[in-house]
């Protein structure tokens, strides 16, 4: 009687566990297309960010160096001419 009455009370235990370890399967598939879609787009913003760099940042660097040479020039010609005076 005992064995019958733990067995009656285990079973519906037993099938709650499996279908909340079910339920739990399936939230984990979502949860891992998410992060799947998630370092995607990770992926995506670096090769952007280095393809932006490598496009706009290199010739950005050389105006700047060139800007930055013509005024040190013309401060040189405006410094020698103010000497002169």
């Amino acid at each position: 009687m005992a064995v019958k009455e733990l067995a009656d009370h285990s079973v519906p235990i037993l099938d709650e566990a499996a279908s909340t370890v079910a339920s739990t399967n399936v939230q984990l598939t979502k949860v891992d297309t998410i992060t799947t879609a998630a370092a995607q787009v990770s992926e995506n913003v670096s090769a952007l960010t280095s393809l932006f760099a490598a496009t706009v940042g290199g010739p950005m660097v050389k105006v700047a160096a060139f800007s930055y040479a013509v005024r040190r020039a013309f401060g040189g010609l405006t410094g020698q001419r103010k000497a002169a005076r």
